[in-house]
């Protein structure tokens, strides 16, 4: 009997060798490793040789690419001072301070997707007092790409003859890795002066977006 398993199992690796793929209780494995039941493991999961950090969670890059490990992906800045812009002068917010970010994702007032997936980002823009008779303005979450091509709205908010305005929007959207999102701003009146853009500084020890006038966040949602 203990020859005849012997040979069973000998004829198993070598078929196994031969097709190049494990089974475990597959009698014919379709991967590299098949296996029919559960798994238990008492060591890493360590695709590309990397065994990840505590809290980070694996994230799959598709078929036939090896899966990344990701931490929290999330992060909130704000508009710490008052900024004058000028008419017309369409253009991202920027010189944010942040509040945090887990990740790293975000630099000099932009994100960047880390991964592909499905992300939400919300905004908030005062402007500050305007006494000019016709004037609009205007805040928007906007898409750019690497490849140099126009940046896309996702989200937009316009207010007309407003002496003052704030704006809140908000964007659920699905990115590939690379994609930057910006949040842009624009105003104009009849005598073409420059217009405040509102921050102010929040209690921190008691933070809440509601705190600030003009700030940035978003996070992965999957």
């Amino acid at each position: 009997m203990k020859v005849i398993v012997s040979c069973l199992f000998a004829l198993t690796i070598c078929n196994t060798m031969v097709a190049q793929n494990v089974g475990i209780g597959v009698p014919i494995p379709a991967q590299k490793l098949d296996i029919a039941g559960n798994l238990k493991i008492s060591g890493a999961i360590m695709p590309g040789g990397n065994a990840g950090t505590a809290g980070q969670i694996l994230i799959s890059n598709g078929a036939g690419n090896t899966p990344v490990w990701e931490g929290p992906v999330a992060f909130m800045a704000y508009q710490a001072m008052d900024a004058n812009v000028s008419s017309n002068a369409y253009g991202a917010l920027s010189a944010l301070t942040e509040v945090f970010d887990e990740g790293n994702d975000f630099n000099n007032s932009v994100f960047t997707a880390p991964v592909n997936g499905i992300y939400h980002f919300e905004a908030s823009v005062k402007w500050g007092t305007n006494n000019s008779s016709s004037n609009y303005s205007q805040t928007s979450i906007e898409k750019c790409d690497n490849a140099g091509s126009p940046c896309t709205k996702l989200a937009s908010s316009k207010m007309n003859n407003q002496t003052s305005a704030q704006h809140f929007l908000s964007a659920t959207v699905k990115l590939v890795a690379g994609d930057k999102i910006k949040v842009f701003v624009v105003h104009t009146n009849s005598e073409g002066n420059s217009r405040t853009l509102e921050g102010k500084d929040p209690d921190s020890a008691a933070f809440t977006s509601g705190n600030i006038s003009t700030y940035f966040s978003g996070h992965l949602v999957r």
